[in-house]
């Protein structure tokens, strides 16, 4: 991948593409990225793991009370 503001760090540290974000948009952004061959830099202000939800997953434990209607009539 080429660049036109020119590489990122020194001989040591050369990334194509630097990735401001790692949740739900960001860290696939950057997988995708790196299976493609490019050298990928994701980095996120935050901690992990974090408090914060930011993914749309259900674990299997939770399944039942999903499709058991629980959630939708409001009990």
């Amino acid at each position: 991948m080429t660049s036109t503001a020119g590489s990122v760090g020194d001989a040591n540290h050369q990334h194509d593409v630097i990735v401001v974000g790692a949740r739900c948009a960001g860290a696939p952004t950057a997988m995708l990225l790196a299976r493609l061959g490019h050298r990928v830099l994701l980095v996120d202000r935050a901690t992990f793991p974090s408090d914060t939800i930011s993914m749309h997953l259900i674990h299997p434990p939770d399944w039942p009370r999903w499709t058991g209607g629980d959630c939708w009539s409001g009990s």
